[in-house]
């Protein structure tokens, strides 16, 4: 009986140390696809585009965490090279940084071996652990040298931007527009994307998850489109209404006052009186958005005068006007 439960142990030891050994070779295999960065060019593996690689060097503690390992520590004066294919025109950010304590010495070549742009250094030397450097690249391939005395993150990210059918759309209240949006990748459009919206404003555009803006009131403000971490604005300007039911408040022998509804976001006003003489309206006054009335100074006694009042909304330094409203005929006094 003793026999026969030491046979069941051993074989138990055995299947336990078969159980791990088929657990060990999985992490084996997974070991072998870091990629090993070649000495010659020609031998150089790929990296994708837009991925975000650790690299290491050969002879680093941290080797065997490394998604690329290149370059020794004890020789000098070379690069290890992996490389990239593009397939028509390409802008190209290159990101690195250096993670390890040390430096990490990166350049770009083209097919030919000639280097794409200067060589740069993220580390200790140069005082920089993190930095981008842009490229526009026509199609071919290119190689990434790379000399990690320690560690260090790099990246090739293809640019990302959202192109819309318009920048700026000048709406009236109450007005809807939808804004077309696409999503580009080096140029080319970049399939079933889906964009968030938001204003910047909504008393003045609101916009709904569709992209679909309604202007609500006088005003400016911005939509932002995002997707997949890109984001592009859109400048919404919503103009004054008519600024109709204009009155006389006071008057003298030389002078008017008017007053109108006041509109809510309205930037201010400008105040136009018809000119006998040149025989058209010409702007008398311009009054902020904190009056809604005016006082005309230097006119005849008993004279009626026409006036029209338009209000305006300012974005950045620019002015953008609602329509005029009614012409109103005001008399001074005798």
């Amino acid at each position: 009986m003793k026999k026969k439960i030491r046979l069941l142990a051993v074989c138990a030891i055995m299947l336990c140390g078969m159980i791990v050994g088929g657990i060990a070779k999985p992490a084996e295999v997974m070991a072998k696809q870091t990629i090993k960065a070649t000495r010659e060019m020609k031998d150089a593996p790929k990296i994708q585009l837009d991925k975000l690689y650790h690299i290491a060097a050969n002879d680093s503690p941290q080797a065997g965490k490394a998604d690329i390992l290149a370059w020794n520590s004890h020789e000098w004066n070379y690069y290890d090279f992996v490389t990239v294919k593009l397939t028509e025109k390409t802008n190209l950010t290159l990101f690195a940084q250096e993670t390890g304590g040390s430096d990490c010495w990166i350049q770009l070549y083209n097919s030919d071996g000639e280097r794409v742009g200067e060589e740069y250094n993220v580390g200790t030397r140069s005082g920089v652990l993190k930095r981008t450097e842009k490229y526009s690249l026509m199609a071919g391939t290119y190689y990434l040298g790379l000399q990690p005395h320690a560690t260090a993150d790099i990246q090739l990210k293809s640019e990302k931007k959202i192109v819309l059918s318009e920048k700026k759309v000048i709406l009236e209240p109450g007005d809807k527009t939808t804004i077309d949006a696409v999503l580009k990748k080096s140029d080319k459009v970049v399939r079933n994307t889906k964009f968030t919206y938001k204003s910047t404003k909504t008393s003045v555009a609101k916009v709904s998850s569709k992209g679909k803006i309604v202007a609500v009131a006088p005003g400016s403000c911005k939509i932002s489109v995002k997707s997949q971490g890109v984001t592009s604005n859109i400048t919404v300007i919503v103009l004054p209404n008519k600024v109709n039911n204009i009155k006389r408040v006071a008057a003298t022998k030389q002078s008017i006052k008017l007053s109108w509804k006041k509109q809510k976001g309205v930037s201010g006003y400008e105040v136009w009186m018809y000119d006998p003489d040149l025989e058209e309206f010409t702007k008398v006054k311009t009054v902020s958005s904190d009056f809604s009335s005016a006082n005309i100074t230097q006119l005849k006694k008993g004279t009626t005068y026409k006036f029209r009042v338009r209000g305006f909304v300012k974005s950045g330094s620019k002015k953008y006007y609602g329509e005029y409203g009614k012409t109103y005929k005001l008399k001074t006094n005798k």
